[in-house]
């Protein structure tokens, strides 16, 4: 059971920031109560079906991203690689 949770904390990653937070709280009070040896079966799979919900929000919000098209025609366009490799290596 307690593998289940570590997998389930793993694919926190893939969720939207915003839900995070909830989700941690949700799987903390699911630890508490596997430690306390109480029932955990229904709050596991709600939280499996919300984490699930969550990654897939995300995934269909950033399957909508717009795709960045640059005008050739523009002189600084010669030197997008430079500047962006700049600011790569400043962060």
């Amino acid at each position: 059971m307690e593998n289940l949770l570590v997998v389930l904390q793993n694919r926190l990653a893939e969720c939207p920031t915003r839900d995070r937070a909830g989700l941690v709280h949700r799987l903390r009070g699911l630890r508490r109560r596997l430690r306390e040896g109480k029932p955990v079966d229904r709050g596991l799979e709600q939280l499996t079906r919300e984490l699930e919900a969550a990654a897939n929000r995300l995934k269909e919000r950033r399957a909508q991203l717009p795709i960045p098209t640059f005008d050739n025609a523009l002189p600084i366009n010669a030197h997008r690689e430079t500047i962006a490799a700049a600011i790569r290596d400043h962060q």
